[in-house]
């Protein structure tokens, strides 16, 4: 005997209840899970270090293309 329409959507929910079920999470939990989020950084650490390194490295070539490529002071033709 088919079952009826609505204990056939009763049985639906419950089963997608049981699929989709997670225990609330406690206070100490949720604290974790926050100051989780807070000190994680937006930019990873390498990321930091790369461009640093990119930035550094630009400065002293561009200073040492400024020293070889400008005028020889003091000296005469």
């Amino acid at each position: 005997m088919p079952m009826s329409p609505a204990r056939t959507m009763r049985a639906k929910a419950q089963k997608q209840n049981d699929q989709i079920r997670f225990p609330r999470p406690s206070g100490e939990e949720k604290k974790r899970s926050r100051e989780a989020k807070e000190n994680k950084t937006p930019v990873s650490t390498w990321i930091s270090a790369l461009m640093l390194f990119i930035i550094f490295g630009s400065t002293i070539v561009h200073i040492y293309i400024n020293i070889v490529s400008s005028p020889k002071v003091g000296k005469a033709n």
